[in-house]
């Protein structure tokens, strides 16, 4: 596999698309478990998820200046919880 085939299946692994994009908690959860584990926030170079990335549908967002104001911000705050809490709900069943 070449350099620029990895980093399309990069992309679409990691919904760095925009029509990848994670917009709801199913589609969160889904991410999740399809990454098996990925960062919240932080970008890694090496070849981490990371679900900010996945709600805004691009591979390395800039920050926003004002970010309490920001739609990917606030989602990706949203559902960062989504995923633990229906394992931790899931596993008392």
């Amino acid at each position: 596999m070449d350099e620029a085939a990895l980093l399309r299946r990069r992309r679409r692994n990691f919904c760095q698309l925009p029509s990848r994009r994670v917009r709801s908690a199913r589609s969160a959860l889904a991410f999740v478990e399809a990454v098996g584990l990925c960062s919240t926030f932080h970008r890694f170079p090496e070849g981490l998820g990371c679900l900010w990335e996945a709600v805004v549908g691009r591979a390395a967002p800039r920050w926003p200046r004002r970010s309490h104001h920001d739609d990917g911000i606030g989602l990706t705050w949203e559902l960062k919880d989504v995923p633990p809490a229906v394992r931790c709900i899931t596993a008392s069943s």
